[in-house]
């Protein structure tokens, strides 16, 4: 027997969620083109990226508050996908993005001057350049996590089940970690060396060491993650989008665009803000179709669960619920309602003489007649036992009901299925019950269901093949009916 690898072992429950779903070629495009737009921004900023603009005071506040936002809604939406799943490496995701929104909200508030004049949280000068090498830092190994531990558990329950208290010692840690990083960049960042300078350049340090750093560790992360997972996942293909474009916005921020102002940095903006709205907006937009796929399904079964599979006629459970909402509607209009019951007369001896499966094709037959007959949206059959029907007139009288059943009775002998040699009309033919609220408003659901069920039994032993009104002595006749 050949054993699985580990390219097509047999998936884990706690992957069976919208983030984990294969991508389709549309989504598979888009994200394509994503990162060959983020790519191509690159390109077109590299010759002009050290040039200086001027400063533009809303800018910064405008593009974080989109970047926090983005990465805030990644963070819940992952975070819900966790506590669905309890699947661990959603967990690490929903923290990389949490982190990342309460560091960039900090780098907001802490950046200088946002505020003439004034120092938010008691920073520094060097809070926010310290800032965002931190979160960074802290994102890639939330996403190492993610990436290390997909790779393990993805293909086993059994350890995803024994890594949940790991998972919840790491979570602590790392709103432990942000918590203490934050507090120690804002309060004491200027005991650490500048990366920054007065006038807005970055430091050589800075451009040669700090920020080709965050450069390596993010090109290999994409590498790891493009090889351990092929991105066959709707998350996996979106995580490296959302590589792609840090590792445009670092390139262009710190090393080609030596400064803040620059067209490198305002462009390394933009790219940082399409990072932290990409993957949101493409979990929200494969949500959306899943909850719409799971509203056609749900409307589906309901049918389904309607109908009689054999006649594709309304099933008893069906006649039961809509038939008691039309004697209620009724009521309230004031007008009468009528019932037939029918049933296949000697159908025993037929599926004895014929067999089951032409007893079948026999009583699509005669339901197809009663479909054809009817008028919807009121009117409305259903198959209510083996070989009996049921049809509701709404609006109707016992005359026009009668008319009906006569109507539907003959169309059936029209057919000429042929019965068995014992049967006196030697065709298949239906005994037809009718039952009607004369009076608006008189009916009742087991009123005219006892008393259309006694008018069919009465045409059984009159000789069958024949309707009969509820109430009346004779078949097939109208005087004496009760309502």
């Amino acid at each position: 027997m050949r054993h699985l690898s580990s390219n097509d072992a047999r998936p884990s429950a706690y992957v069976d969620t919208f983030a984990y779903a294969a991508p389709s070629t549309a989504q598979r495009r888009l994200a394509t083109f994503a990162a060959g737009s983020v790519l191509g921004a690159l390109v077109c900023a590299v010759p002009f990226a050290s040039i200086a603009l001027p400063v533009v005071p809303a800018f910064l506040p405008v593009i974080s508050a989109i970047a926090v936002f983005g990465a805030l809604l990644t963070a819940l939406i992952l975070g819900s996908q966790y506590r669905a799943t309890q699947y661990p490496p959603l967990a690490f995701l929903a923290l990389a993005y949490g982190a990342q929104s309460l560091m960039v909200l900090a780098y907001l508030l802490v950046f200088p001057n946002l505020i003439p004049g004034v120092h938010l949280l008691g920073s520094g000068a060097q809070s926010a350049a310290w800032l965002y090498p931190a979160w960074h830092f802290m994102f890639f190994a939330c996403l190492g996590a993610y990436a290390i531990s997909s790779a393990k558990m993805r293909f086993d329950d059994s350890h995803v089940a024994r890594n949940r208290r790991i998972v919840a010692l790491i979570g602590a840690s790392t709103a432990v970690a942000v918590a203490v990083i934050l507090f120690a960049l804002v309060r004491w960042s200027d005991a650490l060396p500048i990366i920054v300078l007065a006038s807005g350049q970055f430091t050589f340090s800075t451009t040669h060491f700090l920020e080709p750093a965050l450069l390596f560790v993010n090109a290999g992360l994409l590498i790891v993650l493009v090889r351990g997972t092929k991105l066959r996942k709707v998350v996996d293909i979106w995580i490296a989008v959302t590589l792609v474009a840090f590792f445009c916005d670092i390139l262009l921020a710190g090393v080609l665009g030596v400064g803040r102002f620059t067209v490198g940095w305002y462009s390394a903006r933009f790219e940082w803000c399409f990072a932290s709205i990409a993957f949101p907006i493409a979990l929200v937009t494969q949500m959306s179709k899943i909850i719409a796929g799971l509203s056609t399904a749900n409307r589906s079964l309901e049918v389904v669960s309607d109908t009689d599979s054999l006649t594709s006629l309304h099933n008893r459970r069906s006649f039961d619920a809509r038939f008691q909402k039309e004697i209620l509607l009724s009521t309230r209009e004031g007008k009468p309602i009528s019932l037939l019951i029918i049933d296949v007369d000697e159908f025993k001896l037929f599926n004895d003489t014929f067999g089951h499966p032409e007893g079948d094709t026999a009583l699509k037959a005669v339901a197809g007649v009663f479909g054809r007959a009817i008028s919807p949206p009121r009117d409305f059959a259903a198959r209510i036992g083996g070989e009996e029907f049921a049809i509701v007139l709404p609006n109707t009288s016992i005359e026009g009901a009668f008319t009906f059943a006569e109507f539907v009775r003959e169309n059936v002998a029209a057919l000429a299925i042929k019965q068995h040699p014992e049967s006196v009309a030697g065709r298949m033919t239906v005994s037809i019950g009718v039952a009607s609220s004369q009076a608006p408003g008189s009916g009742k659901y087991a009123d005219l269901m006892a008393r259309a069920d006694k008018a069919l039994y009465s045409a059984k032993r009159a000789g069958r093949n024949r309707t009969h009104l509820a109430g009346s002595d004779r078949p097939r006749a109208l005087e004496g009916t009760a309502s």
